[in-house]
């Protein structure tokens, strides 16, 4: 049986390049901006791409917001991509605060100054912070994986040891994978991050 992967819709962001790429990999993709199926999922990917405010809302106007709770809670893995990744998070300084999710203790921030611009986007390597590779959930790190990134701020845990990737901005190392217990967000991009971003997403299918 294919691994049930629900990719939960907004209605921020094109979600098409996300779906085919689990679709690739073997998953059967389920894009749903319904609440009560959620529950039905193995895995769950909130996706998006904008302002953080407005993700939240659209999150909050459907409900979803309490269904990604529910679905935590359950102990199955839910994985947030790029502004998915920040909505995890207590809250955003992005436009005035505006409160996450809160699944992962910590605040998103404007990336600090340094001598590359922001935002901070193209290929860029990824360096896992966990003192035993072994233990990483995601295997592929313990290889050179490049991922593409699009972003101007960035998620900050409060607890240092969420930070399982971190990459390099000037003179910042800035987290690029957070994660606590069965809650995981990469600020990167991994349907666009070619080989080693589909080897990311079959290590997250390999989490159900």
């Amino acid at each position: 049986m294919k691994t049930r992967v629900g990719v939960v819709d907004y209605g921020r962001g094109n979600l098409h390049s996300i779906v085919k790429a689990l679709e690739f990999i073997g998953a059967e993709v389920i894009l749903t901006e319904d609440a009560n199926f959620i529950m039905d999922m193995h895995l769950l990917v909130l996706p998006g791409v904008g302002a953080f405010s407005e993700g939240m809302k659209g999150l909050h106007e459907r409900g979803l917001d309490e269904a990604l709770y529910k679905f935590a809670e359950s102990g199955r893995v839910l994985l947030g991509i790029c502004l998915g990744s920040q909505m995890l998070m207590s809250g955003s300084n992005e436009f005035g605060y505006t409160s996450g999710l809160n699944l992962i203790d910590g605040n998103v921030l404007l990336i600090p100054p340094s001598h590359e611009h922001v935002p901070n986007v193209g290929w860029k390597q990824l360096n896992h912070v966990c003192a035993d590779i072994n233990l990483l959930p995601f295997s592929s790190l313990q290889k050179y994986v490049w991922a593409y990134f699009v972003h101007s701020y960035y998620c900050n845990p409060a607890n240092k040891e969420c930070v399982l990737a971190t990459v390099k901005h000037g003179n910042n190392d800035l987290p690029a994978i957070v994660g606590k217990n069965n809650v995981f967000g990469f600020q990167f991009h991994p349907e666009k991050s070619g080989v080693g971003g589909l080897a990311m997403l079959s290590d997250f299918l390999s989490l159900a």
